[in-house]
């Protein structure tokens, strides 16, 4: 079993090319290499290490081509950015809804994979001192060589314009990707972009919490907040129960097994909203089934009902028991072998120390504990990374100061966001949209749920804002 606290803060995927999840089994790893509709065959690009240095060191980049719809006189060339995880062998062959969208427009598909993720492997070990080349804005300059390198092989024109797609950080990436590079990019979809990046974030659990009332029912989200205020009340006097309730994998001792622990019950319980009725089938039911199934409304137990969900959740990942374990969290994420289990995530974490924070803490404003502390992740930088907690907060400043956060008035950037996704705080709101940045927020959705096939059962918002995508970019191509 995977250490809980190992991937802490990492329910930002689950999106375009990728998945980190909090917990390892927690979810199923998205960018496996799973079968798709039909796989194509992988591509290799020659990349340079560093973009903006004297390194003359390359490596070699995994992308993927799909042609078979492309009207080569006018037909958009669609760019699937990569994120935190490997790239699926079907990211360009129907898992997602670019390829309605390459029907609709005779449109060319490139799926490229970001840097130290998946197959694309700079070094042969994750220490500090290679993970510096590990940023967004060498990624970036990544996808531009090797859109650049397919447009030249296809012989492709002015009149293929570029359109880039992702979601959550790769959605991110695609706004800052038209930003930085607005002569090759000639526009965007951002779904679930979290583009402002900041340290202490405790809205994550705040609009969690919310979304547990409004597609759960509040008594499920009440049973929740009893039980928390229970197992903090049974921390002095009762932790050994809490142990055999929560069939803890080792005892919980010292302050950061504690915040592991809760924090874990906060990921497993977060993870149902973040990717709630999305069309991805990875979860075995929603945010009501999950209510109705652990928290009816009938009374009982509420601590005992969070241990039985938990520990459901545990047998479900395939492990007998819960990680609690600060110390084994760290020895885990200290492997910097690139084919551990564990990669995706030390890499990523990398990146939240180094550029973008996103830290989910507790608050009163939240059904979870309190004591999920920016203390703890920041420990977790500096004993992972040796990065100083100054220096994560520098970090995150620069990141701002050179995206320029929210503050986004690029030109042909569509931006999506789900209602309950927890993720949404950090992104742009309606309120910011104008006609040349339009922005969509979905009543009743979550994390990236625009970026999945359409399917009968879709909520009206969702199949509006596909509509809205398509005809945005009909009158943004014709310009």
């Amino acid at each position: 079993c995977v250490a809980a606290m190992s991937l802490k803060l990492l329910l930002i995927a689950l999106c375009t090319l990728l998945v980190v999840s909090r917990s390892l089994p927690l979810h199923k790893r998205f960018m496996e290499n799973e079968v798709g509709i039909s796989e194509l065959p992988n591509q290799w690009f020659t990349q340079k290490l560093d973009h903006f240095g004297d390194s003359t060191d390359t490596f070699q980049q995994r992308y993927l081509v799909n042609d078979t719809v492309w009207n080569q006189s006018s037909g958009p060339i669609f760019v699937m950015l990569g994120g935190e995880g490997k790239m699926r062998a079907d990211c360009a062959s129907g898992h997602f809804v670019v390829n309605e969208y390459a029907d609709i427009f005779d449109a060319l598909i490139i799926c490229i994979e970001h840097r130290f993720y998946g197959e694309t492997q700079p070094f042969t070990q994750y220490t500090t001192e290679n993970l510096v080349y590990l940023t967004s804005q060498q990624g970036l300059a990544d996808f531009a060589a090797v859109t650049k390198h397919v447009i030249s092989q296809y012989g492709a024109s002015k009149a293929n314009k570029v359109i880039s797609f992702g979601g959550s950080y790769s959605g991110a990436l695609s706004a800052w990707f038209r930003q930085q590079y607005p002569d090759l990019v000639d526009m965007s979809l951002a779904s679930s972009a979290p583009i402002l990046a900041q340290v202490n974030y405790p809205e994550y659990l705040q609009v969690v919490s919310k979304s547990f009332v409004t597609m759960g029912s509040s008594s499920c989200a009440q049973t929740i907040q009893e039980g928390t205020n229970q197992i903090a009340a049974m921390r002095q006097s009762q932790l050994p129960k809490l142990e055999n309730q929560f069939a803890a994998c080792t005892p919980i001792e010292g302050e950061y097994d504690w915040e592991t622990f809760v924090g874990a019950i906060a990921d497993t319980l977060a993870g149902f909203v973040q990717y709630n009725n999305d069309n991805n089938g990875y979860f075995p039911f929603n945010v009501e089934a999950l209510c109705q199934k652990f928290f009816p409304s009938s009374g009982g137990d509420s601590v005992d009902a969070i241990a039985s969900f938990v520990r459901y959740w545990n047998n479900f990942g395939g492990s007998n028991c819960t990680e609690v374990s600060y110390a084994d969290s760290i020895k885990e994420m200290s492997n910097t072998d690139p084919n551990a289990p564990i990669a995706s995530g030390r890499a990523w974490y990398y990146q939240t120390c180094s550029e973008f924070g996103y830290y989910q803490v507790g608050s009163s404003a939240a059904i979870f504990s309190q004591d999920i502390s920016l203390g703890m992740f920041l420990q977790m930088c500096e004993d992972l990374y040796g990065i100083k907690p100054l220096d994560v907060e520098q970090n995150i400043q620069d990141t701002n100061r050179f995206y320029g956060a929210l503050k986004f008035t690029t030109p042909q950037v569509f931006f999506t966001n789900g209602e309950i996704d927890p993720w949404s705080a950090l992104g742009m709101h309606a309120i910011d949209a104008t006609p040349s940045n339009p922005i969509r927020v979905m009543k009743t959705t979550a994390h990236c749920a625009d970026l999945y096939p359409s399917i009968a059962s879709d909520p009206t918002e969702l199949t509006l804002t596909r509509s809205y995508v398509v005809s945005n970019f009909t009158a943004w191509l014709a310009m």
